[in-house]
C-alpha cells in the first residue's frame, strides 16, 4: 500500500518556465512549486533547499539587519519570502519527484523547522496543520477520499521520514536575535520512505561528519544574501548521492549547489524566480 499523499495539494497546471541548459545541468526561472510540478515522477536523487522562509519577514520592519530591508547600508535587496502555507504543496511535489530512499535537506531557523515538522510553532503560536481531504491508497492504483485532521506538519504528512536537524555552526561572529544571538542554522534531514518498504533506509556514503557542521558565515557585499558556504553544501552532496545523480534546488539563489555538483560530478537542476546570480556564476 502506498504512503498517503495529499492529492489536493497539487497546484494548477504551471506555466512553462525559461530553462537554461549548461554544463552539468540546467537552471530554471520558475516558482519552486511550478518547477517541481514539471518534473517526472521519481527522477531526483537528492534535494537541498534554502527557502526564504516567512519567519524572517517580520524582522524587516524592525530593521535588525540591513540585509532585511532596502537602505543606504544594504548590499542587496531582500527577496520575496516563501509563505508557510505553501510548504504542503512543496513537499507533496518533492515526495513525488524524489526516488525512494533518497534524502531531502532544508535550511531553516527554529520557528520554520517546528512549523514544517509539527505544524505548530511555540514561538509564535502559529499553526499551519489544517483539515484536509486526502486520497488514501486502497490498492496499488486505486484511491478513495477520506477527510482527516493532520496531526503533523506538512513534511511528515506527505510521507517523509524526519530523521533529525543538523546544525550549521557559523564559526565567525554573532548572529541575529535579541536573546543570545543565534550562531547556528538548522538543516532538516528527511528521507522519502514508503509504507510497503522492507525497512531499509538510506545510508550516508562515508558518515564521516557529525551532526554539528562548522563553517564560517559568508560576509561581505560580494556574496549573495544568505549564501551558504561551498564546503557546507559539498558535505551534504558528497554524503548523500553518487556521481551522475541528479540534485535539485528550487531556491537556488547564488547557484552554489551547481558549482558543488560540477566539482563532484553530479548533475543539477536549479530554479529560482530570480536566477540571474546563479546564471552569472555558472556560465
Amino acid at each position: 500500500m502506498r504512503t498517503p499523499v495529499l492529492r489536493d495539494a497539487l497546484p494548477a497546471s504551471p506555466p512553462k518556465p525559461n530553462v537554461t541548459l549548461m554544463e552539468g545541468g540546467e537552471v530554471w526561472e520558475a516558482d519552486a512549486v511550478d518547477l517541481i510540478s514539471s518534473l517526472p515522477d521519481e527522477s531526483i536523487d537528492l534535494v537541498i533547499l534554502d527557502p526564504p522562509y516567512q519567519s524572517m519577514e517580520r524582522w524587516r520592519s524592525i530593521g535588525t539587519t540591513t540585509r532585511l530591508k532596502q537602505s543606504g547600508g544594504s548590499s542587496n535587496p531582500w527577496f520575496k519570502v516563501f509563505p508557510d502555507e505553501r510548504y504542503l504543496e512543496l513537499f507533496y511535489g518533492l515526495y513525488r519527484v524524489l526516488k525512494p530512499r533518497s534524502l531531502l535537506y532544508m535550511f531553516c531557523n527554529e520557528e520554520t523547522r517546528d512549523l514544517v515538522c509539527t505544524g505548530y510553532s511555540p514561538q509564535t503560536d502559529k499553526c499551519i496543520a489544517t483539515q484536509k481531504e486526502i486520497p488514501i491508497s486502497v490498492e496499488e492504483w486505486g484511491w478513495k477520499r477520506h477527510s482527516v485532521q493532520l496531526n503533523h506538519g506538512p513534511l511528515v504528512a506527505v510521507g517523509f521520514k524526519y530523521w533529525k536537524s543538523l546544525v550549521w555552526h557559523k564559526t565567525n561572529g554573532r548572529g541575529m536575535g535579541y536573546h543570545f544571538p543565534a550562531q547556528h542554522e538548522f538543516i532538516i534531514m528527511a528521507e522519502k520512505v514508503r509504507s510497503n518498504g522492507n525497512g531499509r533506509h538510506r545510508k550516508l556514503n562515508f558518515n564521516k561528519t557529525g551532526d554539528v557542521i562548522q563553517a564560517p558565515r559568508l560576509k561581505g557585499k560580494q556574496y549573495y544574501p544568505t549564501e551558504k558556504p561551498f564546503e557546507l553544501i559539498q558535505i551534504l552532496v558528497e554524503e548523500s548521492c553518487n556521481e551522475n545523480d541528479v540534485v535539485l534546488d528550487s531556491f537556488c539563489g547564488s547557484g552554489v549547489l551547481g558549482q558543488v555538483c560540477r566539482k563532484l560530478k553530479r548533475r543539477f537542476i536549479l530554479g529560482d524566480i530570480n536566477p540571474e546570480e546563479a546564471l552569472r556564476r555558472l556560465k
